[in-house]
């Protein structure tokens, strides 16, 4: 894991939003650069892009205590999966 991959998975998980107008209120966000890292540290190459998405999903919901809403995933798993292959 380096910097690079950092900040593009941080940057997926900006665009994807699952926090929308609450982010706001989270006082220690840091542009999620805590969920990147705890992403990247449990990822290995051999994951699907299904198992990228639960697993951010998973640490998302537990990072905040949210319920994260099926329908606002649509490419995440896709995205996810394509930065982890390319490193």
């Amino acid at each position: 894991m380096d910097e690079k991959q950092i900040e593009e998975i941080k940057e997926i998980f900006a665009n994807w939003d699952p926090l929308k107008t609450v982010g706001k209120l989270v006082e220690d966000l840091d542009d999620y650069n805590t969920e990147a890292i705890d992403f990247l540290f449990h990822t290995t190459k051999n994951m699907t892009e299904k198992s990228l998405e639960n697993l951010a999903i998973n640490i998302i919901e537990e990072a905040f205590e949210i319920i994260i809403n099926p329908k606002t995933i649509e490419r995440l798993g896709k995205d996810l999966y394509n930065i982890v292959q390319k490193y």
